[in-house]
């Protein structure tokens, strides 16, 4: 007789777990994710500013590049707002 047929035969190896290595950003302290924030600070240059000011969203380098993107957009707008009023007056 084999020895063997009694003997429980060994489990096949697990596959080892590997963990993903891009996981979603985590939600700024105030709750707000910076696909949010950054998407706010484009409604008006007031969210965009208070987002500039206020602790956990001036430490993110997106939430900073879309508040002063705002900013120097509402600036060139506001320029060029200024130039198109005077051209009836120069005609």
């Amino acid at each position: 007789m084999d020895s063997n047929q009694n003997e429980p035969t060994a489990a096949p190896p697990q596959a080892e777990y590997i963990p993903p290595t891009q996981l979603p950003p985590a939600p700024a302290a105030g709750g707000l994710s910076d696909n949010m924030a950054g998407a706010l600070a484009y409604i008006t240059f007031i969210p965009a500013i208070i987002f500039l000011v206020l602790e956990p969203y001036n430490k993110s380098a997106f939430i900073r590049f879309h508040s002063i993107q705002c900013i120097a957009f509402c600036v060139v707008s506001f320029g060029l707002h200024l130039v198109l009023m005077f051209i009836p007056l120069i005609g």
